[in-house]
């Protein structure tokens, strides 16, 4: 999937979920409630398990928490230690989210006592097959090493879902993840 399909895919499913249904006013009957509160607590359940996953350094239960061909959209650099980059210098890139943290995993799960996160607060949006999550992220990074100092972060990460046959899967995750202060 190009950058350019995957940014418009994403800007897409957020202005889609933020447009209230057609036949809105029906809402109010309690079964579309709790079907709704179902879909909800299942979406959220997931991005919980994605970083329950994360924390406990299982990068085959992460996998499978990721629909096939599910992209991460970068937004912002992750880590920009000397601040963000100019803005003629900023890209919006979307790679394999599994390839990623294929990628990623080992070296960070190598390089640290302990990395866990945490989804401090998570505010969901259900249209049918269609889930997004908008969550509050913190991490805790441990690094390895007598003295070593602990490195805090916190950062709004989108997740969207589709339901697939299985259950909801992850399709696309961004944040404004950036190690400067905030």
């Amino acid at each position: 999937m190009g950058v350019k399909t995957a940014t418009a895919i994403l800007f897409a499913t957020v202005a889609l979920l933020s447009v209230p249904a057609a036949g809105s006013d029906k809402a109010n009957s309690m079964t579309e409630r709790t079907v709704a509160t179902a879909d909800a607590n299942a979406v959220r359940a997931v991005v919980e398990a994605m970083n329950l996953a994360i924390s406990e350094r299982d990068l085959p239960r992460l996998a499978d928490l990721f629909a096939d061909g599910a992209v991460d959209v970068r937004l912002f650099p992750a880590h920009s230690f000397g601040g963000p980059p100019p803005e003629d210098q900023m890209r919006v890139e979307a790679v394999n989210l599994k390839d990623r943290w294929h990628t990623i995993a080992p070296i960070l799960f190598a390089s640290t006592a302990s990395y866990t996160r945490q989804a401090a607060d998570i505010a969901v949006h259900v249209d049918n097959d269609l889930g997004l999550a908008w969550v509050d992220t913190q991490t805790r990074m441990v690094p390895l090493g007598e003295g070593a100092q602990v490195h805090m972060n916190r950062f709004t990460e989108i997740c969207i879902l589709r339901r697939q046959d299985d259950g909801w899967r992850i399709v696309a995750v961004t944040n404004n993840r950036q190690d400067v202060p905030r």
